[in-house]
């Protein structure tokens, strides 16, 4: 959830005032956003404990990731 909603703040597509924004994201910015939350997740869960990673270190695995072909360069 973490990951989805700093996706999304990142998009500026948070807040009440944001809706139509939300509501017309595109379907590249939503694959990137879920990307995003996934691998944050997947970060989550590959050690003990329930630490999130930084930005830097979730933006590093995002990179090796996309170069190795596990993602998609949508975003």
């Amino acid at each position: 959830m973490t990951g989805l909603i700093d996706g999304l703040w990142g998009l500026g597509l948070l807040g009440a005032e944001r809706r139509a924004a939300l509501h017309g994201i595109s379907t590249q910015a939503l694959e990137m956003v879920v990307q995003n939350a996934a691998l944050t997740s997947a970060l989550t869960v590959a050690k003990a404990g329930a630490d999130l990673p930084d930005r830097a270190t979730r933006d590093a695995a995002a990179a090796a990731a996309t170069s190795s072909g596990l993602l998609s360069q949508s975003g």
